[in-house]
């Protein structure tokens, strides 16, 4: 039985796995036999599962923050239907964001928004006509939509 990789040879392992590469390119990034690699998972499998969950959120992480600036720059198109949509994405993901980190009952943790900030915001944009959608960035604040 040889010993088990360094823990940084499984991150980057669990890295390249979750941005899709083959084990064969994960062989060659950690410099270990493919054979012995493809084990890793059952051999060490609760230093992997934990790798792999970190890896797999880092690598969401990212493409949610390109996403994002890829909607944020549609924000400017001169084409008002392109901004509409890509606005009310953005609110939306602004809703579930909220939801998703709202205290629970009871919980005296303080939000930065107040109560139903989200869902109101929504209501108005999707109340918007392209022409107001399209002016928005330059001549209304959103803020007023609470």
């Amino acid at each position: 039985m040889t010993n088990p990789p360094p823990a940084h040879l499984i991150r980057t392992a669990a890295d390249l796995r979750a941005a899709g590469n083959a084990w064969e390119r994960v062989a060659d990034e950690v410099e270990y036999p493919l054979v012995e690699v493809r084990e890793w998972p059952q051999r060490y499998p609760t230093r992997w599962r934990k790798a792999t969950e970190a890896a797999v959120r880092r690598t969401l992480s990212e493409a949610t923050g390109e996403a994002l600036l890829y909607l944020r720059k549609q924000l400017r198109s001169e084409n008002a239907k392109v901004v509409c949509e890509a606005s009310l994405k953005l609110v939306q993901v602004r809703v579930l964001l909220e939801k998703a980190h709202r205290p629970a009952k009871g919980d005296t943790q303080q939000t930065t928004s107040p109560p139903g900030y989200a869902d109101r915001l929504l209501n108005y944009v999707r109340g918007m006509t392209d022409e107001q959608l399209a002016t928005a960035g330059d001549s209304e604040s959103l803020q007023a939509a609470g």
